[in-house]
């Protein structure tokens, strides 16, 4: 096989391995720049009521030292909302705990609670369909501290919560920022998180760069080619005339 038979038939090829990567890429690259559609309207926003905290940083730290049983290396205390409480949030060396920043008690977010927490976040706008607890990522929930809760709700916009379970982050979503946040992710392969490794992912990507790449250069190369056959065709006519 010649050197240039062997081009033509590997960026044929080429191009049907990467014709379906292209046209994924190129679609929801469309999709991410339209104009970002409107978030939840089920959840109410709220604000935080600073005469709520009636509990100090040192006695929220105490509270947290108690349930791990040791002093704790504190890595940063912040406070933040919850449905309609105040709480604190303590990263340190023993993972991240919520103290209630009004009574001073640790805060443990299980099923029960954390369905009480969304019922305060849709205040009546909408009723919970099923709540579930992901140790995965999944759609609309990529990236972010697992494991979390997943809340589905009968909202007109399709509004889904996502509760995390040891942090207390919360993130909610419309059925059409959800589809955004798909083509997204499947702009970046991020789609794929939850089947495969991060690493993975990345490798896949690059292998899919790579072959474009190839692909490209062994294009410009036919296009030289048959530039050069044209020409010598070219020539041929002119002397036979």
């Amino acid at each position: 096989m010649t050197l240039n038979r062997f081009v033509f038939k590997s960026h044929k090829w080429l191009a049907v391995a990467a014709g379906l990567a292209s046209i994924v890429w190129f679609v929801s690259g469309v999709a991410i720049v339209l104009p970002e559609p409107r978030g939840s309207t089920a959840v109410a926003a709220t604000e935080m009521n600073v005469n709520d905290v009636r509990v100090s940083v040192q006695e929220a730290v105490a509270a947290a030292e108690a349930v791990a049983g040791r002093p704790l290396k504190v890595r940063g205390v912040e406070l933040k909302m919850l449905g309609h409480r105040v709480l604190y949030e303590i990263a340190s060396d023993a993972g991240t705990r919520l103290v209630d920043a009004a009574s001073g008690q640790p805060v443990t977010l299980d099923e029960a609670t954390t369905r009480a927490v969304a019922e305060s976040l849709l205040s009546g706008r909408a009723q919970i369909t099923s709540l579930e607890l992901r140790r995965r990522h999944v759609l609309g929930y990529g990236y972010g501290p697992l494991p979390v809760f997943h809340i589905r709700t009968d909202a007109a916009d399709g509004s889904v919560i996502f509760i995390a379970q040891n942090t207390g982050e919360v993130r909610s979503f419309s059925r059409a920022q959800l589809w955004r946040i798909a083509f997204h992710d499947a702009h970046n392969f991020s789609l794929l998180r939850g089947l495969l490794p991060g690493r993975a992912i990345r490798g896949l990507l690059l292998l899919t760069s790579v072959v474009a790449t190839v692909m490209g250069v062994f294009g410009a190369w036919i296009l030289w080619i048959q530039w050069r056959n044209w020409l010598a065709a070219r020539r041929a006519r002119a002397a036979a005339a």
